[in-house]
């Protein structure tokens, strides 16, 4: 994001599927306070976002729909592997959703995995207790960059990390 933006001027700031607050964390540590805000719905997660003073918001559905009152709101947003938990059905939406949200100037950070993660599901089921994926949406770079040019977000930076060897894992008890 500080590639793009001065991390002093960000005033709001929203992480879906935040998780503990790790983001909240280190950019204070970094010495910057911008409004924190959060959709979570683990319910694990609260009272430590709590301690962070973010503000949880709850999505009144599966599209992410909150509040009006956030509409051109947020300087960044965050989705940093949190996409892929959502059902395809709804992704459109909810990234216009989250376009809604953010202001004209905003920067939206999105980090899906490889939509080649699938090819290892039968070993991961086999894995389980120690590893479960709860992934229902799987994105390529293609069909990322298609999905945000059709809800009219401009691109400045898309990439892939990694090759397909380095999408085979393998878990030990």
């Amino acid at each position: 994001v500080s590639q793009y933006k001065d991390l002093s001027t960000i005033k709001n700031l929203l992480d879906v599927g935040c998780g503990v607050g790790n983001t909240f964390s280190m950019i204070n540590k970094m010495g910057f306070y911008p409004n924190c805000h959060a959709i979570e719905e683990g319910e694990n997660y609260s009272s430590h976002l709590n301690e962070l003073n973010v503000n949880v918001i709850a999505p009144n559905d599966e599209k992410l729909g909150i509040d009006p009152k956030y509409e051109n709101y947020f300087d960044v947003i965050l989705l940093s592997h949190s996409l892929e938990h959502f059902s395809a059905e709804y992704i459109n939406e909810i990234i216009n959703n989250i376009y809604n949200y953010l202001k004209s100037d905003g920067i939206l950070l999105i980090e899906v995995p490889n939509e080649d993660c699938r090819n290892n599901l039968d070993e991961r089921k086999s894995s389980y207790p120690y590893f479960i994926a709860p992934h229902v949406s799987f994105f390529s770079k293609k069909s990322i960059e298609k999905l945000l040019i059709e809800s009219g977000l401009v691109i400045e930076y898309i990439n892939l990390v990694g090759s397909r060897e380095n999408f085979h894992y393998k878990y030990e008890n």
